[in-house]
């Protein structure tokens, strides 16, 4: 089990692969079978992706907001199924934030010149 960084949602994992996502309610809002075997670890970035590694030595990396699975990939787990290295890093997402800020920053600078 393993809370959001927010505190708004929680995650349980089973012995059947499941993945589970509730509300701090505890209601719960979706199921999502991410391996064929037990879930041992779970992971949550700051960017709303879980990364749930299992028994099958593998890892699957799940999107909160869509419930659907990204990725998996094999990956080195120790024995108690906690993911030694990250599975993806978000970078990307930062890069076109930064990019964004750096159009609007350009857009009011050029306004502030003409006006």
């Amino acid at each position: 089990m393993i809370w959001s960084h927010n505190d708004l949602w929680m995650l349980t994992a089973d012995h059947s692969g499941f993945v589970k996502y509730w509300q701090s309610n505890m209601n719960n809002v979706k199921m999502y079978q991410a391996h064929r075997d037990p879930v041992r670890g779970l992971r949550w970035d700051i960017l709303c992706t879980v990364v749930a590694s299992s028994d099958d030595v593998s890892a699957t990396t799940l999107d909160m907001q869509a419930c659907l699975t990204v990725s998996r990939r094999v990956v080195t787990v120790d024995y108690n199924g906690l993911v030694f290295s990250y599975i993806h890093c978000k970078l990307s997402v930062l890069i076109i934030i930064i990019i964004i800020i750096i159009i609007i920053i350009i857009i009011i600078v050029v306004l502030l010149m003409v006006g």
